[in-house]
């Protein structure tokens, strides 16, 4: 879904400023609640078919399995800050309870001393779900692994 302006009188689907604000809200929820290990409070900000996906560790499907997956790290997301910047978010045409959010990602590692652990950016399908705005997929595209400078792969 990289982001790509659409053609000239192309569709493009305006969401209201609650919208938008609702979905940069979900975006900050997802960070504080992987940063400070509540892997439970991340899987419910999906939706039952949601998911996430990355080049490091495929797909992992449903919420269950992102809880799994948040919660399985053996360095503990807790030493860890994930940050987002430069949000596009857009609607679907004729879906008014479906939206686009792109944006950059940096992870700090808070050890000894701050490094840069991951730049790259999400690219998300969200969905309305009962009013709220939920992750149906969440992909994670690593530019280049910050500690080692190195490119991504892929």
């Amino acid at each position: 879904m990289c982001y790509r302006r659409p053609a000239a009188g192309g569709p493009r689907v305006s969401l209201s400023v609650d919208d938008r604000l609702e979905i940069l809200d979900l975006a900050a929820r997802y960070n504080h609640a992987v940063d400070s290990g509540d892997h439970e409070g991340a899987a419910a900000l999906f939706t039952e078919d949601g998911a996430i996906e990355a080049t490091a560790t495929g797909t992992i499907a449903g919420p269950a399995a992102i809880a799994d997956y948040i919660g399985s790290r053996p360095d503990g997301w807790q030493r860890r800050r994930h940050f987002n910047n430069n949000a596009i978010i857009e609607g679907v045409p004729g879906d008014e309870d479906a939206a686009t959010l792109a944006m950059y990602i940096m992870v700090l590692s808070r050890r000894e001393t701050v490094l840069p652990r991951l730049l790259g950016r999400y690219e998300d399908e969200l969905r309305r779900v009962d009013g709220e705005w939920r992750f149906r997929r969440r992909r994670i595209i690593a530019d280049a692994d910050a500690a080692s400078g190195r490119r991504a792969e892929g």
